[in-house]
């Protein structure tokens, strides 16, 4: 070998051996974490403490999350248990070198997981976001989980996934532009998000994992609902998006959040199941999963390959799961609807690209199945025998994914406050629905005014 590049490599790697000496000492100050101390090297710390790059972090319990800052270069980094144990770190150098060194939230971990096999000649991506260690709100046990289990779930699937953990304001931003550019060429895409989320105003918002809510110009930092829709949507492809968060309304010291419906509807093309109906909380679980992420894997298990009977699979498992104190809702403007699979040799197969299927229901815009006609008769029977809160739940989802037949009573329920809050809008709204299909009451309700 020639002996200048011999003696060029030999100086190269000596020049960096005191800079890399340099940051092994270097130290950080905690600016902000969401447990009362930590233990790092041979003592305690907390707000304000320093310690040494080449320190180990002892983390108490779960769910801890430090907020850093290095004195000398002024970077911050975020550090997290679940982050640490992933890449079984022992030192936070080590850590951040396994991490490749990347400011300002190095817990965010980006896994690429690719698909088996193209179904139905399709190219499918999924984009995956799950928060849990929030720097000052409550930490989530299960989003990270959810997030790695449904991703392997999809892949399945023919998705190609990019899961994103415990993101900041920048990371998930960053996540949503990605999305928007690897899925440009794609004939599906769906984006998961799992983690904090709350309503204020007319609009939902969902949360990074380094916001501090304070006041109402905190929300500027969050993903505001209808920014994410406008980003994601596209005439070209079908887009489904999952949201596994509380839709709840936030309130302020100095005030309170105006109780007003939030509107939020799919745009062409799209799908939206929400994990909660609106104002409503979602649970993050006792288990390893949400009930929202245990309810679609099981779904998809359960042969539901269509996405209207998955979305109803969803809301059965919730309910279900939860004692009833949860459902789930959905917003769909597909043109028709989408399989997720065809192992189901009883369901005809469809995709946006291709071929339509089969049997058609009479009712416009919407498909049928065994499934959706007993949920219907179930719904028509609670709604008959005056258990109006379980006919509510059935009829609803039907009567968003455009079951005709579901409209009148859902409209009737609203009026009267029947198993839902009294909402003269939303009645007005599915009887005029009621009455564009045809039923002849809902016309003449209209025409009386009410």
């Amino acid at each position: 070998m020639n002996k200048n590049i011999i003696f060029t490599f030999l100086f190269i790697v000596m020049a960096s051996l005191p800079s890399f000496a340099q940051d092994l000492n270097d130290t950080l100050v905690i600016k902000k974490m969401n447990i009362e101390t930590v233990h790092i090297g041979k003592g305690g710390k907390t707000i304000g403490d320093t310690f040494y790059m080449n320190e180990t972090i002892h983390w108490p319990g779960s769910g801890g999350s430090i907020y850093a800052q290095n004195k000398r270069t002024k970077e911050y980094y975020i550090f997290t248990q679940s982050a640490f144990e992933s890449k079984s770190a022992g030192s936070v150098s080590d850590y951040i070198l396994t991490c490749k060194a990347s400011t300002r939230g190095t817990s965010n971990q980006i896994h690429i997981g690719r698909n088996k096999e193209n179904y139905l000649g399709e190219k499918r991506v999924a984009f995956l976001i799950g928060n849990s260690n929030y720097l000052y709100d409550a930490f989530l046990k299960n989003p990270v989980s959810d997030v790695e289990n449904v991703a392997k779930e999809l892949q399945e699937y023919g998705f190609d996934t990019y899961s994103y953990f415990d993101c900041n304001t920048s990371q998930m931003r960053s996540a949503i532009t990605t999305f928007h550019n690897k899925a440009k060429d794609s004939n599906v895409a769906l984006f998961y998000y799992a983690g904090h989320g709350l309503s204020w105003g007319n609009r939902y918002y969902y949360l990074p994992i380094d916001v501090e809510l304070e006041t109402e110009s905190s929300l500027n930092s969050c993903i505001e609902g209808h920014t994410l829709l406008e980003q994601l949507k596209s005439d070209d492809r079908v887009t489904l998006v999952l949201l596994d968060a509380c839709r709840s309304r936030k309130t302020w010291n100095r005030g309170t959040n105006v109780d007003v419906r939030v509107q939020m509807e799919a745009p062409r093309n799209m799908a939206i199941i929400f994990s909660t109906t609106d104002g409503g909380y979602a649970l993050d679980g006792d288990g390893d999963l949400s009930p929202f992420a245990e309810g679609f894997i099981t779904s998809l298990r359960s042969g539901r390959v269509s996405f209207d009977e998955c979305a109803i699979g969803i809301n059965r498992f919730i309910d279900e799961k939860t004692g009833h104190r949860q459902n789930s809702s959905q917003s769909s403007g597909l043109m028709e609807n989408f399989y997720f699979s065809d192992k189901t040799s009883s369901l005809s197969v469809s995709s946006h690209v291709g071929k339509l299927r089969e049997e058609k229901s009479e009712k416009v815009g919407f498909s049928t199945s065994k499934t959706v006609e007993s949920d219907f008769k179930t719904g028509e029977t609670a709604y008959k025998a005056g258990k109006f809160e379980s006919a509510f739940r059935l009829l609803l989802p039907l009567a968003q994914k455009g079951y005709s037949d579901a409209y009148f009573y859902v409209a009737d329920m609203y009026h009267r406050g029947l198993g839902v809050r009294k909402d003269r809008n939303e009645a007005e709204r599915w009887y005029k629905k009621a009455a564009e299909a045809g039923n002849a009451k809902a016309n003449n309700i209209l025409l009386n005014k009410f």
